[in-house]
């Protein structure tokens, strides 16, 4: 290892990394993980030490070695795990270095942590595909992306959850990705912007079992993995959860004038486009088996349903027939419902029949005064559904998050040298 290439710079990293034996029992720990993963619950097996071994190779114990004092020796005539190479360790902690990943590091020995966190996750996860990722830069550089939201949260990410909605390797490359654009400048090079990607990751990566918990880290894995898709795609995001200003006019007392009450204060998720051609996307993760009632007639002006508030909000913005400068428009609008099965098979997704009822019923006029209608939108109630039931098929849809990985990220360039790996793993 220390005859590699950008050795000495990766000894200056763990130099700096290391303030006491804990810290360097880390780094040992982590880097004495069997390369290929390992199955079984609980502890990582022994390594060899000698050479990387092929998993499957027969292992001849050579005599001593100062390494065996860091872990059990290999035995012959033993079947052991390969550990991991040197330069595989040199060349992942370099691209680390030098990418600009460790400005998301508190301090130096952030890194000794990270690794003492990841190792005590991996012993007990549900995830354990992740054991075979370890020695990738894109996964350190995902989970360095992590600890800067909260070591718990990086705790609770890699232990996983039975009930997954969205693959974790998706989430890991997401981070990466949007990390990287940051860095880059490329995506909202405004640092509140960026504050709020990283209470979106917050949000991901969150713990809890309260409903409340569980709906804020399944909605924040999919708002995040959706940012990401995105922005792959060359989307120009403008915004991510941007208030937007509703107005609904209203005939004034000589029938010529208008004014406008209270505006709606609309939360949108994703603000894709250009200034004063904007594309506003909302997206919801949302357990199957969603009736009429989850989508009810909202009135204006009052805090009613939440979804048919905001869908007709949007509608709003988008048919809006006054165009002021204090007034949100938007030239497009995307509701996207998550379409997934848990990693426990015990929940899933929408149907595209739940989805064609929510259609029906988010077509409905919000109730209100006809004279809102015809000031708001120059129509009556029923010329705004006719126009919303024509749009509203494009509109609202499932996004299948189980193949986003496999057919947008990865040939992207998002986690390439975990590809492999990756597509060996099925969805889970």
């Amino acid at each position: 290892m220390a005859t590699e290439p950008g050795a000495d710079q990766v000894f200056d990293l763990m130099v700096n990394a290391i303030e006491s034996a804990d810290d360097l029992w880390a780094w040992i720990e982590y880097f004495n993980l069997p390369a290929d993963g390992w199955d079984n619950d609980g502890a990582p097996p022994s390594v060899a030490y000698f050479e990387a071994y092929p998993q499957t190779a027969p292992v001849v114990d050579d005599g001593f070695s100062p390494m065996n004092l860091l872990g059990s020796p290999a035995y012959a005539a033993k079947f052991t795990p390969r550990r991991i190479a040197g330069k595989q360790i040199v060349e992942m902690l370099v691209d680390v270095a030098g990418t600009g990943t460790s400005r998301y590091l508190r301090k130096s020995r952030d890194l000794s942590s990270i690794f003492k966190g990841v190792v005590d996750a991996l012993k007990i996860t549900s995830f354990k595909q992740f054991r075979k990722y370890t020695t990738y830069e894109d996964f350190v550089k995902g989970c360095i992306f992590a600890f800067s939201q909260g070591a718990n949260r990086l705790r609770h990410f890699i232990k996983g959850r039975k009930d997954q909605r969205t693959r974790p390797e998706l989430i890991m490359g997401a981070m990466v990705y949007l990390q990287k654009e940051m860095l880059d400048g490329n995506i909202i090079n405004d640092n509140n912007q960026h504050l709020k990607i990283y209470s979106l990751v917050g949000n991901a990566l969150m713990g809890g079992e309260r409903e409340l918990d569980k709906n804020n880290r399944h909605g924040g894995q999919f708002h995040l993995v959706m940012l990401a898709y995105y922005q792959l795609q060359g989307n120009t995001i403008l915004d991510v959860e941007s208030t937007k200003k509703i107005f609904y006019e209203i005939e004034g007392a000589t029938g010529n004038k208008l004014y406008t009450p209270k505006p709606y204060p609309r939360r949108v998720d994703i603000v894709l486009g250009e200034t004063g051609n904007e594309h506003w996307v909302e997206v919801k993760s949302k357990k199957t088996q969603l009736k009429p009632k989850d989508f009810y007639t909202s009135t204006i002006g009052k805090k009613s349903n939440p979804i048919h508030r905001e869908y007709f909000g949007d509608l709003t913005a988008n048919m809006h027939i006054l165009r002021r400068e204090d007034m949100a428009n938007n030239s497009k609008m995307t509701w996207r419902f998550q379409y997934f099965v848990t990693k426990d098979k015990k929940e899933r997704g929408p149907t595209k029949s739940e989805i064609k009822t929510a259609r029906t019923k988010l077509c409905e006029p919000a109730k209100g005064d006809e004279k809102i209608y015809s000031a708001t939108f120059g129509l009556s109630k029923s010329g705004v559904k006719t126009e919303c039931k024509k749009t509203v098929n494009q509109v609202v849809d499932l996004q299948n998050t189980r193949r986003m990985l496999q057919d947008t990220f990865l040939p992207n360039g998002v986690l390439t040298r975990m590809k492999d790996i990756i597509l060996a793993n099925g969805d889970f």
